[in-house]
């Protein structure tokens, strides 16, 4: 098999010293593949991680004490065009079903498209920064009438930090909704619960979207899937040996998600009794917060994920 990176990504890899370009299978050997996607693996003397540039998916990130800020599934499918389960997805340009054709793909077409990776540095502090682009103009008609840029950059140090920063194009105004759907960690679910939301409105997706207010810390004992509205800044993932911190800047919205046992068996990708050890803990603008940037217009918005203990 083959994997497609891209001339410019590989070259901006080559001049990087903490990437080293490898594929799926050398990187994952214990995974489903069904292609061999290209992957950068990133060293640096903070943390280890790999990103594949099908999406400019963050797939896995390890502090450099072994603490992992990232959850990849163990049963994650490698193919190309399709999404990976696990790291930090990136749904763009709508999330979730598109709002008015159901046969169009779930959560956009970003996390599936080839990304080129235009820069790359090793910091003077040792941090990692990589700067992602992802350009739709006319060629995609059948996906998405407008025309837009987005950038997505990472810093990667013993946190992570995300930028994202999406341009209009266009001449006509561009609906845009997104999430960076990132997959954390639990070592048990029985006792993990988010912290941030006591208060806040939410749209209650295992409920037909119904509005609810969250009342206290959010747990997991069945499916969760709420979609949090005009949120506050930061949530707090925590077990009994976990603290984890994910804030937003300009981000309005905070998903939080579980699939419980039932639909998590029925997932070729999760597997049975494999929910148990993540919960997602997703920033963006959705729902109320959709945007609808003006030909011309910029939105930029920022994720930050560290460990607190």
């Amino acid at each position: 098999m083959t994997h497609t990176t891209g001339i410019a990504t590989a070259a901006t890899v080559e001049n990087c010293p903490h990437l080293t370009l490898t594929d799926s299978h050398n990187a994952f050997p214990d995974r489903n593949h069904e292609d061999s996607l290209a992957v950068i693996a990133v060293k640096n003397p903070y943390c280890t991680a790999t990103i594949t540039p099908q999406g400019a998916q963050l797939l896995t990130f390890e502090q450099a004490d072994g603490t992992p800020l990232l959850w990849l599934s163990p049963q994650a499918i490698f193919k190309t065009g399709k999404a990976i389960r696990g790291g930090v997805p990136v749904c763009l340009p709508w999330f979730g079903p598109h709002t008015t054709d159901p046969s169009k793909p779930q959560h956009g077409f970003a996390r599936n498209s080839l990304w080129q990776l235009t820069r790359a540095h090793a910091l003077d502090d040792g941090a990692t920064q990589l700067t992602w682009r992802f350009q739709v103009g006319t060629s995609h008609p059948a996906q998405f009438a407008g025309e837009f840029t987005a950038e997505l950059t990472m810093t990667l140090s013993k946190r992570i930090d995300l930028q994202l920063v999406v341009s209009n194009d266009g001449t006509h105004p561009l609906p845009l909704s997104w999430a960076l759907h990132s997959y954390h960690p639990v070592n048990n679910l029985a006792t993990a619960r988010v912290a941030g939301l006591d208060g806040c409105e939410y749209l209650d997706n295992t409920r037909q979207q119904s509005r609810f207010t969250q009342t206290g810390d959010i747990t997991f004992g069945r499916e969760v899937d709420r979609i949090f509205v005009s949120t506050s800044k930061h949530q707090d993932l925590i077990t009994e040996t976990q603290h984890l911190r994910v804030s937003g800047h300009d981000c309005s919205s905070a998903i939080i998600w579980n699939p419980g046992p039932q639909l998590a068996a029925g997932m070729a990708d999760v597997g049975e009794g494999n929910h148990q050890g993540f919960v997602c803990v997703e920033r963006g603008n959705t729902a109320d917060n959709a945007l609808r940037l003006a030909a011309g217009e910029t939105h930029r918005a920022s994720v930050r994920i560290e460990a607190l203990t």
